[in-house]
């Protein structure tokens, strides 16, 4: 399309200096949909909004650090100013909450430290265990027990990168963050989590620029490549970042990713086009691909019991409940279905399309 061109031409531009695009209005949409207004359109009023927000977010994480410090509770942020600090500009950088772990034997005192300071807790834990939300001030909040997903362990990784945090300055603000490293695997896993539901350019560029940054062929291949491998992620870093240097402008001198397959990283670049930032660009047809993506992925059965057990309420309040679950969520897709209207086309595209971006997770080896 059009528009994706002019805004990856957009891209190279904001980042490495080539010539910006003719038309670049037409892509603002597009750019919306990606979350990258500030980087592409730094001087509109939407982006002196994220900018705004962005010092917000620096001054809450401020706060947020000196609470934790008085109670000698090691932290560092995950993704977000951890991920700006590799960009030119990084009030550039669009953020939301604020992504921040603990060790999982301080995470409670952590909690109700927070609760006693002001922190309103929106999200308990779910069924993953994974983070606690809360919100103060307008920002929100993510206090997470750990860091890994369903079939991404990066857990060790982050635990020993947790005891060995650096303290980095961005904006006259000191932001602890875990080592290079470590903090490169997160932004990886993060990557790769969001290619199940729908990868976004932001979370692709906060990846490109810490290789720009952060590394170099003798770093990949003396440390990075191993932990890479052993959390299955491989294969993903080196399609992504030749992806990055075939359609993004990545020109540092790196040789790690050579091997690449250009075809696999083409498909890449499809895939999260058409998904757009976490599947926006799908519209309501985005939950349908995911639906029909997992069941693939975990066989019909296994999958229903897991939708049920996070979407149904009475569930979370009632554990007796449980082996039911599976019956739940069949009433509520059925719902779904019938509030949607789609016709046989639909969903044979529908499928076409799991079909697809099951292939592509498989290829890259996150299935």
């Amino acid at each position: 399309m059009r528009e994706q061109s002019v805004m990856l031409a957009l891209i190279r531009s904001a980042l490495w200096g080539t010539t910006p695009p003719e038309n670049a209005d037409t892509a603002m949409a597009e750019t919306q949909r990606q979350a990258l207004v500030p980087l592409l359109f730094p001087d509109s009023s939407e982006a002196m909004r994220y900018s705004a927000h962005y010092i917000r977010i620096l001054f809450a994480q401020d706060e947020l650090v000196a609470l934790m410090d008085s109670a000698n509770i090691p932290m560092v942020i995950l993704k977000g100013s951890a991920a700006a600090i590799y960009y030119p500009e990084p009030f550039r950088r669009t953020m939301g909450d604020i992504d921040f772990i603990v060790p999982q034997d301080r995470f409670q005192e952590a909690s109700v430290l927070m609760s006693e300071n002001g922190y309103q807790m929106t999200h308990d834990l779910d069924d993953t265990g994974r983070h606690r939300c809360y919100r103060k001030d307008g920002i929100d909040f993510e206090l997470h027990h750990h860091y890994s997903f369903e079939g991404i362990d990066v857990e060790r990784y982050v635990t020993e990168g947790l005891m060995h945090r650096e303290t980095v300055a961005t904006e006259g603000h000191s932001v602890p963050i875990l080592p290079p490293v470590e903090n490169g695997i997160v932004l990886l896993a993060h990557a790769a989590s969001h290619l199940r539901s729908g990868l976004g350019l932001r979370q692709v560029i906060d990846w490109m620029m810490y290789v720009h940054s952060v590394l170099s062929d003798e770093l990949w291949e003396n440390h990075f490549k191993s932990l890479a491998s052993d959390c299955g992620l491989e294969t993903l870093a080196i399609t992504m970042t030749r992806m990055c240097q075939m359609h993004l402008g990545l020109c540092c001198q790196i040789d790690w990713c050579n091997n690449a397959d250009e075809q696999l990283a083409s498909d890449l670049l499809e895939n999260l086009l058409t998904t757009g930032n976490f599947g926006h660009s799908l519209g309501s047809d985005s939950n349908i691909e995911n639906v029909t993506t997992n069941i693939k992925r975990y066989g019909l059965f296994r999958y229903l019991q897991i939708a049920g057990e996070h979407n149904w309420k009475a569930y979370h309040k009632h554990r007796w409940l449980k082996p039911f679950c599976w019956f739940y969520q069949i009433f509520r897709y059925a719902r779904q279905g019938f509030k949607a209207g789609r016709n046989g086309s639909q969903l044979a595209s529908d499928l076409t399309r799991a079909d697809s971006r099951y292939d592509l997770l498989t290829r890259l080896g996150i299935d």
